[in-house]
């Protein structure tokens, strides 16, 4: 059965047209067949974070699989032999978007590329505008529609996975963060991710917006990275401020509770939390969009170990408020007067913060990008952004 697919649904899960053919068997999704397979057993690893573990193992699983039926793959470009495979080197999609943009350095000195996975949307001449998803979010989670709404307006929007989470670098083997135990890295390193994107890219200023922990590296990056943003969007996010922005007890039930290893539990399970920390006065109307994004999000890869180290990030930061004083850019924070999570005194509190900033709360949102407010949320940004 052939499934057509957009250019853009490639690029959004790392393939470009070349990679993708039609026939019988997938993963994330895409349906492949011996074409594919031959492009894909090319070349030598780069690196696990371009590839993200789940994509590869499938991939060798299937290979080795189709191995023991008498059929192998040698590792020169597009050559298939009927022997069994003996050797493979894998390099998945070589033009994949990614940049390296950081170094990660573990307790024994040694040192690992920190490679992000990035989409481009809209004018490459636009001007810049940078999203930065949340806590364990990949870049999906974007709504489409509000990223076309601000490529319409005339921005060039990038998403990035941030690290340990989507396509980007999952940091294997890394100790697990304690109380009693260093957290293995910081916001100031996810804004440092970031930034290095940035001048991956060559942009030398951009617009940047970020959601819930995305917000939070957000701010990050105004405060440390002053002389690259034009303007700052906060959604749903908080100040590191411990006195408010507090979640409630069912909203940290359902984000604690541990992912299922299998699909449909897993994905029954992120369907749940979003029910619960979602805006609940649209939930009827956002129940199938959310079903939809976590059978997405699924496909293109979950990996809960990289969100608790996430979450260790979040929970060892400072408190901002103070340096948000210095914030000179346009500032614009959204937060949703149902959020279960953030509770909305922590936008209050950013706004509070950052001279000038406009805060606008939306009746009806959650821990959400509901359908219903999208709209409204895209006009808000490119206003704001307008002011720089």
């Amino acid at each position: 059965m052939i499934v057509p697919l957009s250019v853009d649904e490639l690029s959004i899960h790392g393939w470009t047209i070349d990679n993708i053919a039609i026939e019988g068997h997938s993963f994330l999704g895409l349906e492949l067949n011996s074409g594919v397979m031959r492009r894909l057993a090319r070349g030598a690893v780069k690196s696990l974070s371009a590839l993200h573990a789940v994509l590869y193992s499938r991939i060798v699983d299937f290979i080795r699989l189709r191995a023991t039926e008498g059929v192998g793959y040698d590792a020169r470009p597009g050559k298939i032999v009927n022997s069994k495979l003996s050797v493979l080197r894998m390099k998945v999609c070589s033009d994949m978007p990614t940049a390296i943009v950081n170094e990660y350095v573990n307790r024994q000195g040694e040192k690992f590329d920190i490679e992000v996975f990035y989409v481009e949307d809209g004018d490459p001449n636009g001007e810049p505008l940078l999203l930065i998803m949340g806590l364990g979010t990949q870049l999906i989670a974007w709504p489409q529609d509000l990223v076309d709404r601000l490529t319409t307006a005339g921005y060039r929007v990038i998403r990035l996975d941030n690290r340990d989470c989507g396509l980007s670098t999952h940091l294997d083997g890394v100790p697990k963060c304690t109380v009693l135990t260093p957290a293995p890295y910081h916001l100031t390193d996810m804004a440092k991710d970031a930034v290095g994107l940035l001048d991956h890219l060559k942009i030398e200023q951009t617009h940047v917006v970020g959601a819930s922990m995305g917000g939070m590296v957000a701010q990050r990056v105004v405060l440390d990275y002053p002389a690259k943003i034009l303007s700052l969007c906060s959604i749903m996010s908080t100040t590191g401020n411990r006195a408010v922005g507090l979640p409630t007890w069912g909203a940290v039930e359902a984000v604690l509770e541990p992912v299922p290893s299998e699909r449909e539990e897993a994905i029954n399970h992120m369907v749940g939390v979003a029910e619960v920390i979602g805006s609940q006065s649209y939930r009827d109307e956002e129940r199938p969009v959310r079903r939809q994004q976590a059978e997405a999000a699924y496909e293109r890869g979950i990996y809960p170990q990289g969100t608790a180290r996430q979450y260790c990030a979040i929970d060892r930061a400072e408190n901002r408020k103070t340096k948000l004083g210095n914030v000179a850019v346009p500032a614009l924070v959204i937060h949703g007067t149902e959020d279960s999570l953030i509770n909305i005194s922590g936008g209050r509190d950013t706004a509070e913060a950052i001279p000038k900033s406009t805060l606008v709360e939306l009746d009806g949102m959650g821990h959400d990008l509901p359908v219903r407010l999208q709209s409204r949320i895209a006009d808000e940004i490119v206003t704001n952004a307008r002011l720089a």
